[in-house]
């Protein structure tokens, strides 16, 4: 081996390290890939459907109502959910209808069975404190969201990204 073969392959080999330490990179911070776990919510994602996340959404942009994000729990159990409550808001669904600071807000996606009703007192929470969002799975009747003492509302911090779409559904 000569010193040209030498350089030639330190050169191919740092075009191989750049391109794998890009792919980390984008795989870590910037999307991700996750399965919808169980019917809370149907009928926009089945269970099993695979979604592609954007991770990297929430560092430029301040989540917004009605958006379906992939977040964890207080157990940290992976959760994608729907924001319907945004901080400094007091939340009330009642008749299968959602009331933001006492004024219905029409939901602009489909919705699965019909919901208890609630409001957010049931947290102790009058508003929501600052950095917290209030989620609900699109399957009222069938969805362990943020009207759940265990799950509560959600940290910011906590969020995993934005749905960005659905790559796969299953069924």
């Amino acid at each position: 081996m000569d010193l040209r073969d030498v350089k030639e392959f330190f050169k191919d080999s740092l075009v191989y390290i750049v391109c794998a330490v890009l792919v980390f990179f984008t795989v870590v911070y910037v999307v991700g890939l996750q399965m919808v776990s169980g019917p809370s919510m149907e009928p926009n994602y089945q269970s099993q459907d695979i979604l592609l996340l954007n991770k990297f959404h929430y560092r430029l942009f301040k989540p917004k109502r009605f958006q379906v994000i992939a977040t964890q729990d207080r157990n940290r159990e992976l959760l994608i959910k729907r924001i319907v409550g945004m901080p400094g808001e007091h939340i009330k669904y009642v008749d299968n209808k959602l009331y933001v600071n006492g004024k219905h807000v029409e939901e602009n996606f489909r919705t699965g069975s019909d919901s208890r009703d609630f409001d957010l007192e049931f947290l102790e929470f009058e508003k929501i404190p600052e950095g917290y969002y209030f989620v609900m799975g699109d399957n009222r009747a069938k969805s362990s969201d943020s009207r759940n003492p265990l799950v509560g509302l959600i940290n910011k911090d906590d969020f995993i990204g934005k749905v960005a779409f659905r790559l796969w559904r299953t069924k």
